[in-house]
């Protein structure tokens, strides 16, 4: 894949498998969180609200292996052919545009100096990551670029409408997340 075909690419399966062996774990688990979230009212089922949940928490290394399967367990309950509408439902616009929010532009990875990362700036990062706040991008580009942050890519990334998951590329380069 080029990196005009990332920036162009209509078909979701086709970046995710350029992605795969690029990322970590975590990243392509945030990808089928994100997914979903952004079908949540179609799934009103709070077992499979909480295995989700518990899938993000296991993947940042807050819930253990029993917590998960625990989740899992209770969530088998769940017809599949709600969770298979719901995933058919997810058009791959949208999937494309989780994938661009988790990944940026993997041809030329942003970074953030490190002076303008301070804790305050990491505070509101963190409560953004753990509350699914991300309708707080914009004022936290605000932040970024009155802590010195001029990286257009980074500053207009939060400011644009979105979507904005868990895994967000520049939150994540906030919190030193991979």
């Amino acid at each position: 894949m080029t990196e005009q075909e990332w920036l162009e690419g209509t078909d979701p399966d086709v970046m995710l498998d350029f992605m795969f062996e690029k990322t970590s774990r975590r990243k392509i688990e945030l990808y089928t969180s994100g997914c979903y979230r952004s079908v949540w009212h179609l799934l009103p089922d709070e077992r499979f609200r909480h295995k989700m949940n518990m899938r993000d928490r296991y993947f940042d290394g807050l819930a253990t292996e029993t917590e998960l399967d625990l989740a899992i367990k209770a969530a088998d309950d769940v017809p599949n052919h709600v969770l298979l509408a719901a995933w058919d439902s997810i058009d791959p616009q949208r999937q494309v545009q989780i994938l661009r929010d988790l990944f940026g532009n993997p041809f030329r990875p942003a970074n953030i100096a490190p002076s303008c990362r301070p804790s305050k700036l990491v505070a509101l990062a963190q409560g953004i990551y753990d509350n699914y706040a991300f309708d707080r991008l914009p004022v936290f580009a605000d932040a970024l670029e009155e802590a010195g942050c001029d990286n257009p890519e980074v500053l207009n990334h939060c400011r644009a409408p979105g979507p904005h998951v868990r895994g967000c590329w520049v939150v994540d380069l906030v919190l030193g997340k991979e």
